[in-house]
């Protein structure tokens, strides 16, 4: 189950890195 908070942090990373390539597999060791 997604909750919003980690809806929010995933968008909080990709909005970090914007400029560089980043996987799921980024944003997922982020969120954890």
């Amino acid at each position: 189950m997604i909750t919003n908070e980690l809806v929010i942090k995933s968008i909080d990373y990709i909005m970090q890195h914007l400029d560089e390539e980043i996987s799921i597999e980024d944003v997922a060791d982020y969120c954890h």
